[in-house]
């Protein structure tokens, strides 16, 4: 059930939304001038010894991670407060949530370690028809879903596929690396994308575990993989970007960084943004001989929509740049301003704080967004027996080209292959 909050925690909302009503009407003004409106401001309900370690835009709900394992959840169209629910233990982080598809049904999945928990969206119920699923081994950030298989990485090196339904082994690969990074499933293409340290890349098939690709990179890969229909973008620890064909994985893109990368790329329809340490943010065309540029006080990328985007900085404003040349137009001045949410989908701009104050401000010549223009359209999947009728798996296929040694369910290991260097293109 969602959590329910008590009398003093309602208390301590009310008061901090007294205290932030004047710097929202001044933030408000600052944006006007800057061509943007407050679409809406919230403040999460929080104790005084709490604060925001995550905020999480999963489709139209922005999840709110609490340290004292609260989460709380806002419409992303609207600033309503949906629900809370306790989750975890106070003071230990549960990794981002991930979309959950089955058909027309939707979800979101929390990975509590070894433990996983599927819940309504718009309630915050626990999703009927999926029960709580304890995974036999513990995942290394969150878990991936396809609607019927559960991929997961291990800190044991290997990245395993359960069968939703029975929760044996659809298959298990051993990268031989440690991985830190959560696999991606693609439903489109039925592949799982995983990053390993030692400059792993490699896209398997969701159904089989055979391996589709396998590309070396400079560094190890960290933060975050993103994707878009054509390329999967990585980042590594020797400040190099790369964006990888998904069907072949040829580097199509390799980018030397300024600096080491904070977090992984964010990708847009014309952009690939990446932040910096200790501050910074490069900007990489996504088509070659597009201009790049790099803005060495942003923190953040925030938002991208016709020939604008906008970042944070680090005196926490809010910057409006033009997109092809990274020249300011625009400061939106906000106080108490920390933080915000990455949105590469559609023009809304999250700005945040560790107190649970978050604030979405919207082009003005632009129509406000709706809840629908946050939810992608549901892809459905034929369902494709996997196994006999009594549920046992194939062995895989040997890959020969495979720089992972692919397991089967004998523990038989396939023989390592020698990496070829795709040709490198940097888009200048």
């Amino acid at each position: 059930m969602p959590h329910r909050t008590s009398r003093r925690l309602i208390t301590t909302f009310a008061f901090a939304l007294i205290g932030a009503a004047s710097a929202t009407s001044d933030a408000a003004e600052s944006a006007s001038q800057a061509g943007l409106r407050l679409a809406w401001s919230t403040t999460v309900p929080m104790r005084f010894t709490s604060e925001i370690h995550g905020w999480h835009l999963v489709d139209d709900n922005i999840y709110a991670m609490g340290s004292d394992g609260l989460i709380r959840v806002v419409r992303a169209a609207t600033g309503e407060l949906a629900w809370m629910r306790k989750f975890n233990t106070d003071f230990v982080k549960l990794p981002g949530p991930r979309p959950f598809r089955k058909g027309a049904t939707r979800g979101v999945v929390f990975t509590n370690i070894a433990n996983l928990v599927f819940l309504n969206p718009a309630t915050g119920e626990e999703l009927p028809g999926y029960e709580r699923i304890h995974l036999r081994h513990p995942a290394t950030g969150s878990a991936a879903t396809s609607g019927d298989q559960i991929f997961v990485a291990e800190p044991g090196e290997r990245v395993r596929a359960y069968d939703m339904k029975t929760m044996l082994d659809d298959w298990v690969v051993r990268t031989n690396a440690i991985l830190r990074i959560s696999p991606v499933f693609l439903p489109r293409s039925e592949q799982v994308l995983v990053a390993a340290d030692g400059g792993i890349v490699a896209s398997l098939d969701s159904l089989s575990g055979s391996q589709r690709f396998g590309t070396k990179v400079e560094g190890s890969p960290i933060g975050s993989m993103a994707v878009d229909e054509e390329e999967v973008y990585v980042s590594t620890d020797q400040a190099r970007l790369y964006g990888l064909s998904l069907t072949t994985g040829e580097r199509l893109l390799e980018y030397r960084l300024p600096d080491r990368p904070r977090g992984g790329p964010v990708v847009t329809a014309t952009s690939v943004y990446q932040s910096l340490e200790p501050a910074g943010m490069q900007r990489v065309g996504i088509k070659p001989g597009w201009p790049n540029w790099f803005a060495p006080d942003a923190t953040m990328f925030l938002a991208e929509w016709a020939e604008r985007v906008a970042y944070l900085n680090k005196g926490g404003e809010l910057i409006i740049a033009r997109v092809q040349t990274g020249e300011p137009v625009s400061t939106v001045s906000i106080e108490s301003a920390q933080g915000g949410i990455a949105n590469p989908h559609n023009h809304a701009i999250f700005v945040t704080n560790m107190r649970g104050e978050i604030r979405c401000y919207q082009p003005v010549d632009l129509p406000r967004l709706t809840s629908e223009d946050f939810v992608p359209a549901p892809i459905i999947r034929e369902n494709t027996p996997m196994g006999d009728e009594e549920g046992d798996v194939d062995a895989q296929p040997e890959d020969e080209s495979a720089p992972l040694n692919l397991d089967d369910q004998d523990e038989k290991a396939a023989p390592k292959a020698e990496i070829n260097d795709p040709l490198r293109s940097n888009r200048q």
